[in-house]
């Protein structure tokens, strides 16, 4: 969220990753200190594995934190000092312990309830009940977290909830520095756009596995795409084809935030701008049964009616039938 309104966010447990790669000194550290056991058949270490042995263990925990600690504090110094955003986040477990609190300006936490966070671990890391048990108790104390704490996001509501929180305290930080969010442009996808557009791609998939950038570029090559930039960040895509004067909005992706909305009728109306300069008859919007609820809310704002597809004239329903997964939702708008 904080990303989406413009801050630079440093995430403490990716340069974690980073460094811990093959052959890196961090590497070798960690591979003396816990054993071959702990690689795959890569040599790359299983983050899985060396957690079962750390979060069973205080001293393996200790003795992991001093190996990992002072390169990752390193490296955040680094980027905050190449950071050009006004804002710049860390995010990090043990902030407090690890010294990067006396770096920053204000200290927020994020909190919610302890069978939320059980819960979460197991649905979302693919953790086991036992596994997430351990994660928890090796954390800090909440409690000791909150007492120190400038400002405390609950998360344990819903995401609109959570929004709400995160907004009215970035609007303080606004107040005090100037408005940090950056402006907006809508523009088709470019070659140089690719780093930007994976990016964005790995935050929407909710594996948060980060797409190769080669299939990102066939991706945005293989149709039309335009994005929604907030400064240098993609906050919305949507991409589309079109086939015998027939436009076809395929796939339309948004951050989550109070301007969903907006920036997905932005991207529309730029679609709609192509297709018109195409001399398209027709706009359809083909997307899978509940894939994008963000479009259900505002389709009829944006001129778009549901149809069949056994309604449509035979020369569309044949455009439908080439680009359509079975069991698709069809919005119609005439161009004309």
């Amino acid at each position: 969220m904080l990303h989406h309104l413009g801050a630079r966010i440093i995430d403490a447990d990716q340069l974690a990753h980073d460094v811990m790669s093959p052959n890196t000194d961090v590497w070798r550290q960690i591979v003396a200190a816990f054993g071959r056991e702990i690689l795959d058949e890569k040599g790359a270490i299983v983050r899985a594995k060396l957690g079962d042995i750390v979060f069973q263990d205080a001293e393996a925990l200790t003795r992991l934190e001093a190996i990992v600690y002072p390169v990752v504090i390193a490296r955040t110094e680094q980027l905050i000092a190449e950071a050009q955003e006004p804002v710049v986040v860390v995010e990090a477990i043990k902030l407090i312990e690890s010294g990067l609190l006396d770096r920053c300006d204000t200290l927020w936490v994020v909190t919610c309830r302890r069978r939320q966070q059980m819960e979460r671990l197991v649905e979302q890391r693919y953790l086991t009940k036992a596994q997430a048990q351990a994660r928890v108790r090796a954390q800090p104390p909440q409690a000791e977290k909150i007492f120190q704490a400038d400002v405390v996001i609950d998360n344990s509501g819903s995401l609109d909830e959570t929004w709400e929180q995160v907004h009215r305290e970035w609007q303080k930080i606004a107040a005090l520095i100037g408005d940090p969010t950056p402006p907006t442009q809508v523009r088709r996808a470019t070659r140089e756009d690719v780093p930007a557009v994976a990016r964005f791609l790995a935050k929407m998939d909710w594996r948060g596995k980060p797409p190769n950038e080669e299939a990102t570029l066939a991706r945005i090559m293989g149709r039309a795409h335009w994005l929604l930039l907030r400064g240098n960040q993609v906050a919305g895509m949507a991409s589309w084809e079109a086939l015998n004067l027939v436009a076809c909005l395929e796939e339309i992706l948004v951050t989550p935030g109070p301007d969903a909305s907006e920036i997905l009728c932005k991207l529309v109306d730029a679609v709609e701008g192509e297709a018109r300069i195409l001399q398209c008859e027709v706009m359809l919007a083909i997307f899978p049964p509940g894939a994008n609820s963000e479009w259900d809310k505002v389709y009829k704002r944006c001129g778009y009616t549901v149809v069949s597809i056994a309604g449509l004239a035979k020369a569309w329903r044949d455009v439908v039938g080439e680009v359509a997964p079975a069991g698709s939702s069809v919005f119609q708008k005439s161009l004309h």
